[in-house]
């Protein structure tokens, strides 16, 4: 469920900026994650800008500090190498979820299934 979650916020965080024609940003740490609006049109998150979504974590991400942004078309890049293909995964234990990690393109977000260091995307 934190996964399918997870990517139904990041879907509506990118049709909002592009709604809005204002970019938004995902803040990932190992324990959260944020959604926050550009809502001084400043192109970096300041402190003019308005938290949208906070949502804690049940398993902890693996991949941290991370900032992802979706600029006003829709476009995703993160801070991440290489920034148009960052994958998120999450320390599941001894589970074995359906998904448990989301691969994001610059045009794309899939949910997947961690193989080894990959994350394979169904």
């Amino acid at each position: 469920n934190q996964v399918k979650g997870m990517y139904a916020d990041l879907m509506n965080a990118r049709a909002r900026a592009m709604q809005q024609n204002r970019s938004h940003f995902v803040l990932v740490t190992a324990n959260n994650f944020q959604i926050i609006e550009d809502s001084d049109e400043s192109g970096a998150n300041n402190a003019g800008d308005v938290v949208i979504v906070t949502r804690a974590w049940q398993y902890p991400s693996l991949v941290y500090p991370v900032t992802i942004t979706m600029n006003t078309r829709g476009i995703i890049a993160s801070d991440l190498v290489p920034p148009d293909d960052t994958t998120i995964n999450f320390d599941i234990g001894n589970n074995a979820p359906d998904y448990d990690c989301i691969r994001l393109f610059a045009t794309r977000i899939y949910t997947g299934r961690m193989e080894g260091t990959n994350c394979v995307v169904k």
